[in-house]
């Protein structure tokens, strides 16, 4: 069974995950598991069935060049920072330009309406770890173990 999930490391992986994820789902649906959890739980999930495939095939090593790709930064660390901002920026040249050119200017209570959405602690943490755990597991991993093979 050791040599088969060798063998097809990427594609155990690949299966496992999605197994899991529905479950979990479904699971998180049916009220099983509480709707609190599917906020982080589902990367969680992904992250650990991941790592538990690589480590079973290739030790620490394996679970090591996974991670490792992931601290060789390519852009400047200010790219990243305009990464998280450009989208704030977006809406409010679309909102001010909207506002000039129908006369109709939202008002600043809106905005701080808007703006506390947009910068709610939890939202943004989700989408950190969501990030992260979705580069490690899907350009990390899978991209590069199947461009080995194709």
């Amino acid at each position: 069974m050791r040599s088969f999930i060798r063998k097809y490391e990427v594609w155990v992986a690949l299966g496992l995950i999605l197994l899991a994820n529905a479950a979990f789902v479904n699971s998180v649906v049916q009220g099983i598991l509480p709707v609190g959890l599917y906020r982080f739980g589902r990367f969680a999930l992904l992250a650990t069935v991941l790592f538990g495939i690589v480590f079973l095939c290739r030790g620490f090593e394996g679970v090591k060049s996974v991670i490792r790709p992931m601290f060789a930064w390519k852009r400047s660390p200010l790219f990243y920072v305009f990464a998280i901002f450009w989208t704030l920026g977006l809406c409010l040249v679309v909102l001010t330009s909207k506002g000039i050119i129908t006369g109709d200017f939202f008002s600043l209570r809106e905005v701080a309406e808007g703006m506390r959405k947009v910068s709610n602690p939890q939202l943004l943490l989700t989408l950190l770890v969501s990030s992260v755990v979705g580069e490690i597991v899907w350009v990390s991993y899978a991209v590069r173990k199947l461009s080995e093979q194709f």
